[in-house]
């Protein structure tokens, strides 16, 4: 009987030391970024791993081991993870339109259309919103807006 308990014992303990030895995963942290913005985040431990779930809506660029930028380039979501001799830290990424200088016209359900006003207003693409071309103007750039509309 004695000699159970003291296996039970040592099993028991054997199990919590295992489990503390584990590599810690802790929560996802929320990361805000704009289209064509940085987000810089400074690690404790040299980076091992770094991958980002959907690289047409973030890319990560390493500057150092402890230095990591995620930088924005599609309107949407992703996951960006870290892994380090400790364990993994977890990114959700949400990727916004840049508003610098900008200005949103909502021209019904389905016409949206964003200018970049500095220092006169231009059509920009939407990324991750437009599925059509520009019409007009040169390939590449949209005609700049003039005047003022007509009733």
């Amino acid at each position: 009987m004695a000699r159970l308990k003291f296996l039970i014992k040592s099993l028991f303990l054997a199990s919590i030391t295992f489990v503390i030895a584990l590599p810690t995963t802790t929560a996802a942290m929320e990361v805000r970024v704009a289209i064509n913005k940085s987000y810089v985040i400074e690690l404790d431990k040299p980076a091992s791993t770094i991958s980002v779930a959907n690289p047409e809506i973030a890319d990560v660029t390493v500057t150092s081991p402890t230095v990591v930028l995620i930088i924005g380039k599609a309107i949407g979501a992703t996951t960006v993870n870290i892994s380090d001799e400790i364990g993994l830290s977890s990114y959700d990424v949400l990727v916004s339109p840049s508003i610098d200088n900008k200005v949103t016209v909502n021209l019904g359900s389905d016409a949206v259309k964003t200018l970049q006003c500095q220092p006169r207003c231009v059509r920009v693409g939407n990324p991750g919103l437009d599925s059509s071309p520009q019409k007009g103007g040169s390939k590449g750039a949209a005609p700049a807006l003039t005047g003022l509309a007509k009733k």
